[in-house]
């Protein structure tokens, strides 16, 4: 089984997005630069949890404290790329609560060197939520403004597509892994994969949704 490949595979993924985000930086909105700074510390992250694999055995600790930080970065994403939420802050405040309540779930319910399901849950189902928010608010204003260009043109279409994508099969895929890590180690090989080619696909169309930001730079970054 090549997991090294499907690893590296996955590096190089999330490096060519943040190296995306990096270029363009300056010309990014609030929202961009927020995905940006994600995608670079998720690539530290990852790397850390490779070494704490061989290491210790557990890398769970790390990825558990990271999913806090990933849950409360994509909420300030939608804060600042949605109209209706950047009035009131609800994205900020969608992320204070979740991260609340991931703290308690550790605390009381699944210690850190356990996997996070129910913390997985919740934020799947925010960020899907808040990504399928983004469709309907991104639709309803085209038809506002009869000169628009297409849906389909826009970065922050894509990106809603892309974390929509990665959360729904992340309930699976993590699903399977607490299953088999109790009844079926030989299996956890296969999740691996599947949990590496999810995230390159999610990772590669975030740096091309960086890249078409950058092409249509002129157009106003929040859904408006």
């Amino acid at each position: 089984m090549p997991i090294p490949f499907f690893a590296l595979l996955c590096y190089l993924s999330m490096l060519y997005a943040f190296c995306c985000g990096i270029a363009f930086y300056r010309r990014l909105s609030v929202s961009f630069k927020i995905l940006t700074w994600l995608l670079g510390i998720t690539f530290l992250v990852e790397g850390g949890a490779f070494l704490l694999a061989y290491s210790t055995g557990n890398n769970l600790p790390l990825y558990n404290v990271f999913l806090l930080v990933q849950f409360f970065s994509l909420s300030l994403y939608f804060n600042y790329s949605i109209d209706t939420f950047r009035r009131h802050n609800t994205g900020v405040w969608i992320g204070l609560i979740g991260v609340s309540l991931g703290v308690i779930n550790n605390i009381c319910l699944q210690p850190l060197r356990e996997v996070n399901s129910y913390f997985i849950l919740l934020a799947g189902i925010a960020v899907i939520s808040m990504s399928l928010y983004s469709f309907a608010r991104s639709m309803l204003v085209r038809e506002e403004e009869a000169s628009a260009p297409n849906l389909l043109q826009y970065p922050q279409f894509w990106v809603a597509v892309s974390l929509t994508f990665f959360w729904s099969t992340s309930f699976l895929l993590w699903g399977l892994y607490a299953y088999f890590s109790h009844f079926s180690k030989d299996a956890l090989p296969w999740v691996h994969v599947g949990i590496r080619l999810v995230n390159v696909i999610t990772y590669s169309a975030i740096g091309t949704a960086i890249l078409r930001y950058h092409i249509h730079s002129g157009r106003q970054d929040a859904v408006r």
